[in-house]
């Protein structure tokens, strides 16, 4: 799945213990994506390697290609947005 819009916040880089004891490292922002009167954000998470990415920086525009999948926990289900690649828009104006 592709979003394009700009980078409203970026939030900090946060260490979590994988199941063999491994770190990781997990990174959010807010995408918001302004397609006519009612502009939708949404929440993006990116992984180890691309923590670093020098395109995640709040006010850029950027397309954002990302896979989305649903995981259980206690009994509800909570959706994921993770991508995987994020290029500066070079259709929007900077």
């Amino acid at each position: 799945m592709q979003f394009s819009g700009f980078i409203e916040k970026v939030f900090a880089e946060t260490e979590i213990k994988g199941k063999d004891n491994k770190s990781l490292s997990k990174r959010e922002f807010l995408l918001t994506i302004d397609n006519g009167e009612f502009p939708k954000s949404i929440c993006i998470e990116v992984w180890n390697d691309k923590v670093s990415d020098p395109n995640i920086v709040e006010g850029n525009l950027v397309s954002v290609e990302c896979n989305i999948q649903a995981r259980e926990f206690g009994g509800r289900y909570f959706n994921n947005i993770r991508a995987w690649k994020i290029e500066k828009d070079k259709n929007m104006p900077f």
